[in-house]
């Protein structure tokens, strides 16, 4: 439902799978997620958001571009939920906090 909603984005796991019942690639899958806002993926560049990307992506089993896919999303997400659209999301504290209860940090 999250996806359909559009409050989840497809992982490539999901991608890879959907691929072969809709005829499209899942790298054409993946691009057709909706972007993330400039904001957030801004704050995810930065050096410490980074390196705490990089320890969820061990954390997780992912490769660091699907770590970076699954982090943006999932605040996103839940950004949405508690603000809805619009509103200034402060993305460096709630970044600090998903990591606090992933990384156990």
């Amino acid at each position: 439902m999250g996806l359909r909603r559009g409050q989840a984005a497809l992982t490539r796991q999901q991608a890879e799978a959907l691929a072969v019942h809709v005829g499209w690639s899942w790298e054409e899958l993946l691009e057709s997620n909706p972007s993330l806002p400039q904001d957030l993926v801004l704050a995810l560049d930065r050096p410490a958001h980074r390196s705490q990307v990089q320890r969820a992506a061990q954390a997780l089993g992912l490769s660091e571009a699907d770590a970076r896919r699954t982090v943006g999303y999932d605040l996103f997400a839940l950004a949405a939920r508690q603000t809805g659209p619009g509103h200034h999301i402060a993305w460096d504290s709630r970044l600090d906090q998903y990591f606090e209860a992933v990384l156990d940090e």
